[in-house]
């Protein structure tokens, strides 16, 4: 499935299109949560390097697997000159990625988001025109945990088998549409997939605390 997302330089907001998961609709949640941290161990050691993914929970739906989704950024170039498309995550001050950076004529333009890129979570871009003006908006990307291994990570374990995911990633209590009449939210419930050389090795349910509980899970490789 192809999703296509438009931005327009003449409101220069984050505008929400409605289709598949896209656009937190909703006010900043009601709660602070608390980061997740873990360990990953295998036989007793630390598993370093491990790549962390995660599958969000939704109400209504569940832990529903969603599909293998083309991303591509849509917009009107209204003047020649170099354009950036940036990509965050949701709640980080910088891009972890410029997925493009160059000469645009003026017209309908076209960006993908090349798929190895998104793993599953909340995802922000951004696109910084010729005059410095931006538009951004945010999208949801939910895959089949099949999909994941040849995806880039959320994060990865140290070399204490350790790893630490945001909150604000997680996007808990945040509104998502997937039309104009259905809508749905995150919720607390929460799934970490761990990936060791293309294959998944363990995976683990839990719960996201709130801010001053803490929230730690301990992954075990059988």
């Amino acid at each position: 499935m192809k999703i296509k997302l438009n931005s327009y330089f003449l409101s220069l907001l984050a505008l929400c299109s409605f289709f598949l998961t896209t656009c937190i609709n909703a006010p900043d949640p009601p709660q602070d949560y608390a980061n997740v941290e873990g360990l990953v161990t295998e036989n007793g050691s630390p598993v370093v390097d491990a790549e962390i993914h995660i599958k969000s929970h939704f109400e209504p739906g569940g832990f529903v697997e969603g599909e293998v989704d083309e991303v591509e950024i849509g917009f009107t170039a209204t003047a020649s000159g170099v354009y950036a498309l940036e990509l965050y995550r949701l709640g980080s001050l910088q891009p972890f990625v410029t997925v493009f950076e160059d000469t645009l004529e003026t017209g309908e333009q076209l960006l993908p988001i090349p798929d190895s890129l998104l793993s599953n979570g909340v995802y922000v871009y951004q696109i910084v025109t010729p005059l410095d003006q931006t538009a951004e908006n945010n999208f949801l990307i939910n895959k089949p945990d099949s999909a994941l291994a040849s995806t880039q990570p959320l994060t990865r374990t140290n070399s204490e088998g350790e790893f630490e995911i945001s909150a604000d990633y997680l996007a808990i209590e945040s509104l998502f549409s997937r039309g104009q009449n259905e809508q749905f939210e995150i919720t607390d419930s929460l799934q970490i997939i761990v990936v060791r050389d293309e294959e998944i090795v363990a995976k683990e349910f839990l719960q996201v605390g709130v801010e001053g509980e803490g929230t730690f899970v301990e992954i075990t490789i059988d």
